[in-house]
């Protein structure tokens, strides 16, 4: 990863409110190492992904250049956080089963990241990375998360989220590539959990620090009114894209 640490300053949004992968997912690449001893999870943030991977293998590595975010991580005897950047992990030579990457590879600087993926992984071993799509909910709050994802916020992302915008479809993949089925994020959610949830992007901290909170508080209150009953969840789902290969 270039340097580039946007999650720090909302790391408690971010641990609470991003969601959460499917054990289909898991249990799918799981299937594909030949052995599931260690798995290294890269950039694991506050460790959803890394957390879920210790159903699978023996030893999980979670790798950030966050310390706020992987003081928020749940621990478990299965999993040793690092804080170290993606191309220089410190792992061993071909020691790693699988190498997996939720919702950052559009950080990384291609050209150093992936020799280390190489370097690390065992021969015939699997690389992950996949991110999800602009979320999808009940269509008067849909209006207002559209709004605010790709109006008020659009000068706010940053450059990479073009990258992870057109699901990793043009970037370098030196990998034999293996062809992953669909996955979904669908989850249940209140109306506090929707707001933390963009309150955890990157682009509204960008925004709010400058251009302030009463623009997007306006729109938030705009956001309740069309939820109606804030004792109602709500469904949520996100599209999951994958680019998956073998060593």
């Amino acid at each position: 990863m270039a340097n580039t640490d946007l999650f720090s300053v909302q790391a408690d949004d971010y641990a609470k409110f991003r969601p959460t992968y499917p054990d289909a997912l898991f249990n799918y690449l799981a299937g594909l190492c030949r052995e599931r001893k260690v798995v290294w999870d890269c950039a694991t943030g506050s460790g959803q992904a890394a957390l879920t991977l210790t159903k699978y293998f023996d030893q999980v590595i979670g790798t950030d250049i966050s310390q706020a975010l992987l003081d928020k991580a749940e621990k478990h005897d299965k999993i040793t956080y690092k804080l170290v950047p993606a191309e220089k992990t410190g792992l061993g030579d071909h020691s790693v089963d699988l190498v997996t990457v939720a919702q950052a590879l559009h950080w990384f600087e291609y050209d150093t990241f992936f020799p280390e993926v190489k370097r690390v992984l065992k021969p015939g071993g699997i690389f992950a990375a996949w991110g999800y799509t602009h979320l999808h909910t009940d269509a008067p709050v849909q209006q207002l998360t559209d709004h605010i994802h790709n109006e008020l916020l659009k000068d706010y992302w940053a450059p990479q989220i073009g990258i992870l915008n057109r699901q990793y479809a043009d970037i370098p993949f030196p990998f034999e590539p293996v062809h992953p089925p669909r996955f979904e994020i669908s989850q249940a959610m209140t109306f506090e959990q929707l707001i933390g949830y963009m309150v955890s992007w990157s682009a509204t901290q960008k925004y709010i620090k400058e251009k302030g909170q009463d623009e997007l508080q306006r729109l938030f209150a705009e956001v309740r009114t069309a939820w109606g009953d804030l004792t109602q969840l709500k469904p949520v789902r996100w599209e999951v894209f994958m680019r998956v290969g073998k060593a």
